[in-house]
């Protein structure tokens, strides 16, 4: 994951499972930070870009039910990068794996709505967009000529444009 420091938001590339304020807590330096997090079940989880550089920094999520997201925590690796203009910090990329669930040319999954998609890799093989699409609003990405076929199974690694 690359964080741009001009951002004020982050996405995690996590997709929330609940919908509500939840608290994300961060350990910074042997201090606990607490934040609270507005999430909708379904969508990705946004965070405010509140993060020191050149840092581990371990992330938990309490639900309102004190139950901890995913029953684990999430180590960010955040490291200095110097801009001269915010405005070229604006091309970053995310990237996260998709087990595929079902053997065809398509795979759907909901990290994919509203995002361009840079590249994917199958197999260890890098493909960029001539081999496939997938329609900015829509979270399905469809092989072009049947070009790629995805197995169940399979992890495929995707790169956003973010």
């Amino acid at each position: 994951m690359f964080l741009v420091p001009c951002a004020e938001t982050i996405n995690l590339g996590l997709v929330a499972d609940g919908s509500g304020v939840w608290k994300m807590m961060h350990e910074f330096n042997g201090t606990s930070v607490r934040t609270d997090v507005a999430v909708t079940n379904g969508n990705p989880i946004i965070v405010p870009n509140h993060f020191n550089e050149d840092y581990d920094t371990i992330l938990k999520f309490y639900k309102p039910d004190n139950t901890i997201f995913n029953d684990t925590c999430y180590k960010l690796k955040i490291m200095l990068t110097v801009f001269t203009n915010c405005e070229d910090a604006v091309v970053s990329e995310r990237v996260f794996d998709v087990t595929i669930e079902t053997t065809g040319d398509s795979f759907t999954d909901i990290r994919l709505a509203n995002e361009v998609v840079m590249s994917i890799a199958l197999n260890a093989q890098d493909y960029n967009s001539p081999f496939y699409s997938k329609p900015l609003s829509s979270s399905t990405l469809t092989s072009i000529s049947g070009g790629l076929i995805f197995n169940e199974d399979d992890i495929v690694t995707v790169t956003l444009k973010h």
